[in-house]
């Protein structure tokens, strides 16, 4: 007899052993649910006098979603806990018997393939998780015989909203912008006062707001846990009220610019150009000749291109760096006329202004005529000074050829009065200069300076208002001596100031000694 048992033992402890054992993954939650209905554990917060004298204590019973718990190895079974730091606990019934003292738990009788099994105290021998009916709510026990439970992988529901926004009784679709929010973009309305409802899972919530020059006034209204955001035409709804917190950055459609390159293609911009992250515009390119820029919203054809032009509001504005200039939008606006140089633009459609980040220097030389273009808006040379301060340029002519200096252009070709105005004028009508001449400049005037066939290196300093020939290489004129005179001869420059002696390399030109 004894033998018998043995055996049978034996065969008890194998069938144990012929189930397979519950393995956890790490990082993973698990419901557990009634292996005879479509009921979950939960853990439900509530006065529960069986479970404990303690109010507020957290009981365990059924419901249609389960309590995800984390499986945590302990000893020879495992701690349920959940991500608000609750215990499936013991007792009567078992509940959360606060953080430092929490029940261990043993699955035994693991079948992987269906994921029944039984729930056992492992230090409380025979109890198991049992329960008291099989209606919803009702309690979990701890019992002798235990209860047949099947363990789940959780998976977070998924959560689905309706969400539109009606703006100006035409209703949008808003889409999930990725970061726990939804966004739809509006096409552009009229100046004016607009209204927006925005319903999510059917719950309304209406504002008011203004727009100017076609742009949605930058606003956040918070109804409840729910934020509406406007910008530009872009409505984002955000909030605890749909799963998010965090503002998307808004999207900016990009700038499109044509003619500083002379191109004039409507269709196949010179520049397509992408918004900085706070809705500026970069504009940055090299005029390699004297041009004009526009810009546009929209590019496909000319007439879209030019109803959504941005144009500057002065057409003679000047465009030195560090300069602020108004926009509009539309044909009401001018282009931007250039020089040949590197142009960079700030343009800020909010505040619908450009800056000029890099420009025509305030203190820029312009030289026209040197090689026959007389026109006072568009120079032959744009000189920026050098470190020195001083504005060195030169030209090469094949023939007698004359030229003037200015600071300040005219409007257009005939706008010789905002020249001349601005005009470095030379002591004489069309005087003519030689190499290592130094020469007087006056403010305002119409006379030019000759120059003889050659190349010829020129320095010209405002501040002392003098312009010299620093190098010429050609066949001096006619009429002009080489000398080497004493200390006994007086010696001048071209302005008369007297000059110390002995000096060699001196000329003579109609009957004076001059320093050469």
């Amino acid at each position: 007899m004894k033998k018998i048992f043995t055996l049978f033992l034996l065969a008890f402890v194998c069938c144990l052993n012929a189930a397979a054992q519950f393995v956890p993954e790490d990082g993973k939650q698990y419901v557990i649910k009634d292996a005879r209905s479509d009921y979950y554990i939960v853990l439900a917060v509530g006065n529960d006098s069986q479970a404990s004298d303690t109010d507020n204590t957290t009981q365990a019973s059924l419901g249609v979603t389960g309590t995800p718990f984390t499986f945590t190895p302990s000893g020879m079974g495992f701690v349920l806990s959940t991500d608000e730091g609750k215990y499936l606990g013991i007792g009567l019934r078992p509940w959360n018997v606060g953080t430092t003292s929490s029940a261990v738990w043993t699955v035994n009788n693991y079948e992987e393939a269906t994921g029944l099994c039984n729930i056992y105290l492992s230090t409380t021998s025979g109890k198991g998780l049992g329960l008291d009916n099989h209606t919803i709510g009702s309690g979990v026990y701890t019992d002798k015989s235990g209860q047949y439970w099947k363990i789940e992988e959780y998976v977070a529901p998924e959560e689905v909203h309706t969400v539109t926004a009606t703006v100006d009784g035409v209703e949008y679709t808003m889409l999930e912008d990725g970061e726990g929010g939804y966004i739809v973009t509006i096409p552009e309305v009229e100046t004016g006062d607009h209204s927006v409802t925005v319903s999510f899972d059917g719950e309304e919530f209406t504002e008011t707001f203004t727009t100017n020059d076609y742009k949605v006034f930058d606003s956040t209204v918070s109804v409840g846990k729910v934020n509406i955001h406007f910008k530009d035409g872009v409505i984002t709804v955000t909030g605890d009220g749909i799963g998010g917190s965090v503002d998307p950055q808004p999207s900016y459609p990009p700038l499109y610019v044509l003619g500083f390159d002379n191109n004039w293609d409507y269709a196949n911009p010179s520049l397509t150009v992408d918004a900085n992250e706070d809705g500026t515009y970069t504009i940055t390119f090299d005029a390699t000749g004297y041009s004009r820029m526009a810009i546009s919203a929209a590019c496909g054809d000319r007439d879209t291109f030019d109803a959504n032009r941005i144009g500057v509001t002065d057409e003679d504005a000047e465009l030195k760096t560090g300069n602020v200039l108004d926009l509009v939008r539309g044909g009401e606006g001018y282009n931007i006329s250039l020089t040949p140089r590197h142009w960079s633009f700030l343009v800020d459609l909010d505040a619908m202004t450009l800056t000029i980040l890099e420009g025509e220097s305030a203190n820029t030389l312009y030289v026209l005529g040197i090689d026959g273009n007389w026109n006072p808006a568009k120079p032959s040379l744009t000189v920026q000074p050098n470190k020195e301060g001083d504005y060195v340029f030169s030209y090469t002519v094949s023939e007698k050829t004359w030229f003037c200096l200015g600071t300040k252009l005219g409007a257009d070709s005939d706008d010789w009065k905002t020249f001349n105005a601005n005009r470095l004028s030379a002591p004489d009508p069309d005087y003519e200069l030689f190499l290592h001449d130094m020469v007087l400049l006056t403010l305002g005037g119409e006379n030019s300076f000759a120059i003889q066939p050659g190349t010829w290196t020129f320095s010209v300093n405002k501040k002392m208002n003098e312009i010299k020939v620093t190098d010429y290489e050609g066949t001096e004129p006619d009429g002009i001596q080489t000398i080497t005179t004493s200390a006994a001869a007086p010696i001048y420059d071209m302005q008369g100031r007297r000059v110390a002696a002995p000096v060699k390399g001196l000329y003579i030109q109609n009957g004076k000694t001059f320093v050469k």
